[in-house]
């Protein structure tokens, strides 16, 4: 049947009243449904997904707050009830660092340490600006120049750990240059004499003598000779 055939039937199905069974049209609208159903499955279970992700990342956010920055615990409740937007970006801050200390932690457990010292200073610094927006005073002030030269200090103390950790990993490579050059010195490397002394050795492993590779060698290099001498004897004079 032509698209045009299977057009016109459906069209006298619908004047007529008549359901438009075994025709193309209701197979295309099962199609249609089936489609339909599939993609608001595939949708709801998108929609899932991202939901356990979301409360996931809360649940790890709230989790580091509450183990170490408890000082932001009111701010997030005020943010959730108030400013659900800011309280969604500083969730998705603090999971991203929570993420972050937990590589640390699984890596060098004194990074960890340090790292978490450096977001909790930075955390303080941050609470020291909110603060003096709110109200401007010289204790506030002096708050935050205290809050931040503790997280110059953190930081500090970051870089220098991470120049021992340089200063080790040369010190590990200086070693290994060493022994490097230690077997560079060795006699396999160094001696002019290890290759007769090692063939001689490969000789008698394999069951053959050294004598007789000489002799060998001799009655070819005579063979040589001789075969040389009679080439000179044949050729004629000029």
């Amino acid at each position: 049947m032509s698209n045009a055939s299977k057009s016109v039937w459906f069209a006298v199905c619908l004047l007529a009243g008549l359901p438009a069974t075994n025709s193309v049209a209701a197979q295309q609208t099962n199609e249609a449904q089936q489609t339909n159903q599939a993609q608001q499955t595939k949708e709801a279970q998108q929609t899932s997904e991202a939901q356990q992700t979301s409360e996931a990342r809360e649940a790890a956010a709230l989790e580091l707050v509450r183990r170490h920055l408890p000082q932001l615990n009111a701010l997030l409740k005020t943010l959730r009830s108030d400013a659900p937007e800011q309280y969604e970006r500083a969730i998705s801050d603090l999971a991203r660092q929570a993420r972050r200390l937990e590589a640390s932690k699984r890596r060098d457990p004194r990074l960890f340490e340090i790292e978490l010292e450096i977001l909790k200073r930075q955390t303080r610094v941050d609470l020291g600006v909110a603060r003096l927006q709110l109200r401007d005073d010289p204790q506030t002030r002096q708050q935050l120049r205290r809050a931040l030269s503790e997280l110059q200090q953190a930081r500090r103390t970051r870089l220098e750990y991470e120049r021992d950790l340089l200063e080790q990993r040369i010190e590990r490579l200086e070693q290994q240059r060493q022994g490097v050059e230690e077997r560079l010195e060795a006699p396999w490397v160094a001696s002019p004499n290890w290759v007769d002394k090692t063939y001689h050795q490969l000789l008698r492993r394999a069951g053959r003598s050294a004598a007789a590779q000489n002799a060998a060698a001799q009655n070819a290099a005579a063979q040589t000779t001789d075969g040389n001498d009679s080439e000179t004897a044949g050729s004629p004079s000029r």
